[in-house]
């Protein structure tokens, strides 16, 4: 569990013979972990390291991306939705990245040489993003526009 002095877990991580789980979060998921465990070791982290900093990337990256899908999807629907992420996954693989965008989630198994090449990584994928949008929702404003 990694948390900042004085507060309570940003991020638990749990592990068995058979297993690692993680989630950002409270202690609500130690509590309700069903199998024995042994011992459980709250670690600090300060906000300046270089993890820690990659990490709250990470972990903007997933949200923004996540509400931004969400959205989209409202207002355009699955399709469109499953061609950005199409996209995002082709770019991410052609360059080797290991970031990929599912459904309802993002996982991303690349370890980065430094926060700044997190950001230019997680910069370029946003950008196939808003070039999706940018495309699709400049479409529906020029036909609506057209419409009057």
């Amino acid at each position: 569990m990694f948390s900042d002095a004085g507060t309570s877990p940003l991020y638990t991580l749990f592990v068995t013979a058979d297993q690692m789980l993680h989630s950002a979060g409270t202690l609500a998921a130690f509590y309700h972990w069903k199998e024995p465990y042994s011992s459980a070791v709250m670690f600090s982290s300060e906000p300046r390291t270089i993890a820690w900093t990659e990490y709250l990337l990470y972990s903007s990256f997933t949200n923004l991306v996540t509400q931004l899908l969400e959205r989209f999807e409202e207002l355009t629907g699955r399709i469109l939705l499953n061609n950005i992420i199409r996209d995002i996954n082709f770019t991410s693989t052609a360059h080797g990245w290991g970031v990929l965008v599912h459904q309802a989630s993002i996982t991303d198994q690349t370890i980065f040489s430094s926060p700044q090449a997190a950001a230019d990584v997680y910069s370029r994928l946003i950008e196939v993003i808003f070039g999706h949008i940018e495309s699709v929702l400049g479409l529906i404003c020029w036909i609506s526009w057209c419409e009057k």
